[in-house]
Order: structure tokens, then C-alpha cells, then sequence
């Protein structure tokens, strides 16, 4: 949902204003001590989910990713194939995000109720570890490899991608190359990390679907030096305190989300945690597997999810 403030000098008032094609506009006015004050918001079905700064298509200032490690994506790219059963007509490849592995059952459960006997669901074998970007550019070179193995069998398949965090910058990377791209029928990616340098929130690509829920750290904006920031981040995540200074300092420039995360952190301490959280997208896995059959997110699905996420977007066509 694009929304835009102002104030104004008028009554209150909300006014629902239909455009056409499942498009509307909403314009309110309320009365606050200070005087009047007023949005104006645009929805658009499809639905997806953004964090409150919508990252443009290409980050002026990504993270900058090492050099692959071609040995690990050859051998992770020829595990990944003998996996896929091309009799299917549908592959789906399920790329994890962080120090997970496999096919979280909220994804594989639909996807299997979706396609059925025409499924082919298969994880990609990568290195989604605590040393992210290392992980990212040599998960992108494995995709690479398995579009590539998938092309050159020369059999007319429907290949789509889903992923999480970094499993979703693994694709978005990927898919930049339009030769890959061009093998890949739509795309699912949740929690794409900011400093990604491809993002699909705009809609420039109506075939890819990029959600990210307002609470979640990894998918908001990051101000300062975000190689550094990344840097602190994996240093914490091993339990290296030598990252610790670069934490400051990207606190420092972002205090609304050192805040959120001392408050995540304290919410995932407690029973339940991870259900709690908001780096936790399985409640939304119906929907991306809804995206990647029918290319958009049904708006049952998506009110739902917007109740519990606490957030809305727009996919614009």
C-alpha cells in the first residue's frame, strides 16, 4: 500500500474512491491537537508485504560478495540434480535462508497439494551459513549450474524458485543475468535482505513476488556502511566478540532497529519464541506456493496474513 502524508485544513472525512481493476484510493483526514492531519493511500491487488521503506529495484549500495567457491557449487549443483525427477513437469527448488536446511512442510505441504503427480520439489544444496555472503555468492554460482543442468536436458519443464532471507538474495542475484532468468517461470522470495542488490517490490517483474514483513530486521533499511554492518552481523552470529565494535557503530545509524532487536531477541528468549519471530515466514508459505501456480496471492490469504504480519504492499502490474 503506497500511502503519502500531509496536513490539511479541512473537515475530517474518509473516502473510498474505486479506480477499476481491483484498484482503490483512500483518503482520510484526522483531527490531532496540533491541527489536521491527513493520508492518502492506493491499494492494488496482488498483495504482497513490505517493510516501511520500500528498497528500489537496484540498492545504490549492496553489500559486495566474495568470490565463489566453484569446487563446492559443482559438487552442490550435481547433488541438487540427481535430486530432481525430471518424468515431472513442474520443479520447484526451495532455496533455505540462514543456517537452515530443508523444506520447511508449510512450503512443501502446498506445493505437494498444488501440482501433485507433476511435482518435482527439490532443495538447493548451498552453503546457507553463518558466513553469509560467502554463502550468497557461492549459492548463486550452484543455481547457476542447476538452471543450467536443467536447460541443457532440453525437456519442456515449468521451473520455479522460492526462498527466505538468504536464500531469497541467493536468487535475486541469480536472476539479474537474463539468460537465467529466461529459464525460471515465477519466483517466491521472503525476507530478501536489504542490502541485496536486486529487489522486486516495485513490480518491475510481475512474475517475481518479494515479501517482507514490517518487523522484520533483515529485510529493513540499513543506513551507514552496510559491508560493515554485515561484518558485525556474522561476527555476533559465531559468538565473535570482535564484531562488536562495528555493532555500535551500525546501531548508532540505526536506532530504531537496534531497539527491535533487543526486543526480538528478549521475545525469542521466552517459550514459543520462534513462533514469534518476525523472521519467521512459514505462516506465509501458502501464499508464495499460491503465487508461483496461479501468479498472485488469492486476498483471503492475503488479509490474513496482513492481520498477523501487521503490514500490506503493493505489487503493482
Amino acid at each position: 500500500m503506497a500511502c503519502g502524508f500531509g496536513t490539511f485544513g479541512a473537515r475530517a472525512h474518509v473516502h473510498r474512491e474505486s479506480r477499476g481493476s481491483g484498484t482503490f484510493r483512500v483518503r482520510a483526514r484526522v483531527h490531532v491537537p496540533v491541527g489536521w492531519v491527513g493520508f492518502e493511500c492506493m491499494q492494488t491487488k496482488p498483495r504482497t508485504y513490505h517493510p516501511p521503506e520500500i528498497p528500489p529495484a537496484t540498492t545504490p549500495n549492496p553489500a559486495r560478495l566474495p568470490a565463489s567457491d566453484m569446487q563446492r557449487a559443482r559438487a552442490d549443483a550435481a547433488t541438487t540434480l540427481s535430486h530432481i525427477n525430471f518424468d515431472r513437469d513442474v520443479i520447484v527448488i526451495w532455496l533455505p535462508g540462514t543456517n537452515r536446511s530443508g523444506i520447511p512442510q508449510t512450503f512443501a505441504g502446498p506445493a505437494q497439494a498444488a501440482w501433485g503427480a507433476h511435482l518435482s520439489l527439490v532443495e538447493l544444496m548451498y552453503p546457507a551459513s553463518m558466513d553469509i555472503r560467502q554463502g550468497v555468492a557461492t549459492g548463486v554460482a550452484t543455481l547457476r549450474l542447476v538452471l543450467q543442468g536443467i536447460a541443457a536436458r532440453g525437456k519442456r519443464v515449468t521451473v520455479h524458485l522460492a526462498g527466505e532471507s538468504q536464500g531469497a538474495w541467493t536468487i535475486t542475484e541469480t536472476m539479474s543475468d537474463p539468460s537465467m532468468r529466461a529459464i525460471v517461470d515465477r519466483v517466491a522470495l521472503m525476507s530478501n535482505p536489504w542490502g541485496a542488490r536486486h529487489h522486486f517490490v516495485d513490480g518491475h517483474d510481475p512474475r517475481i513476488m518479494e515479501m517482507s514483513r514490517r518487523v522484520d530486521l533483515v529485510a529493513r533499511r540499513v543506513r551507514g556502511n552496510i559491508d560493515d554492518t554485515l561484518d558485525a552481523a556474522e561476527a555476533v552470529l559465531k559468538f565473535d566478540l570482535t564484531g562488536l565494535p562495528k555493532l555500535l557503530i551500525a546501531a548508532w545509524h540505526n536506532p530504531g532497529t537496534a531497539a527491535m532487536l533487543a526486543v526480538t531477541g528478549l521475545r525469542l528468549l521466552l517459550p514459543g519464541g520462534r513462533d514469534r519471530d518476525p523472521h519467521n515466514y512459514e505462516d506465509m508459505m501458502p501464499a508464495a506456493v499460491q503465487f508461483l501456480r496461479v501468479g498472485w496471492t488469492p486476498p483471503t490469504a492475503a488479509r490474513s496474513q496482513r492481520t498477523r504480519a501487521k503490514t500490506t504492499a503493493t505489487q503493482r502490474p
